[in-house]
């Protein structure tokens, strides 16, 4: 009986029989970047004016995709603490202010250089403003208002199939 070489001989598990083996393609290869969101310094809005937040991603390796945002979501959080007596009470609310979905929207072409930041055109959001009943934060003996920006991004690669994060996959109308 002819020896077969260890590298033909495979050892198999119980497990191994629901893997699927999938070849290695652009699209299943991991990419690694980093996103941010940011504010001018000190983050002030104001309310009835243009939100001033910046989109900004940076690839941080050298791959040949482009990165698309699919979705986005800005919340402005409201935290009011009161306290009396040594005890308090946090009053949680939300504004949103953007929620937008199925978008197309590219960071940079697939030549984009590792390492320098390649922003978003913010005409998404340049129209949204904080409203104009939202009151400033504040803070007085026993009453303290503040605020936090929420910024939710979806992101695919270019050329993959998306799914809204509130649409499961039965639900989006194709027809096999």
């Amino acid at each position: 009986m002819p020896k077969t070489p260890a590298s033909a001989t495979k050892t198999t598990s119980f497990l191994s029989v629901f893997r699927k083996e999938v070849p290695a393609s652009p699209s299943t290869i991991p990419v690694r970047f980093a996103i941010e969101a940011r504010l001018p310094s000190p983050p002030i809005l104001v309310p009835n004016e243009p939100l001033p937040l910046r989109l900004l991603l940076t690839k941080l390796d050298p791959f040949k995709e482009v990165i698309v945002m699919r979705t986005l979501q800005i919340t402005l959080l409201t935290n009011t603490r009161i306290t009396a007596h040594e005890l308090f009470k946090d009053e949680l609310t939300q504004y949103l202010l953007l929620s937008v979905a199925d978008l197309h929207v590219s960071f940079g072409g697939e030549d984009a250089p590792p390492n320098i930041m390649l922003e978003a055109d913010p005409s998404l959001w340049r129209d949204r403003a904080v409203p104009d009943s939202v009151s400033p934060s504040f803070t007085t003996c026993n009453i303290k208002r503040s605020y936090h920006l929420k910024v939710e991004i979806g992101l695919s690669r270019a050329g993959e199939e998306h799914y809204d994060v509130y649409q499961s996959p039965q639900c989006t109308g194709r027809s096999s």
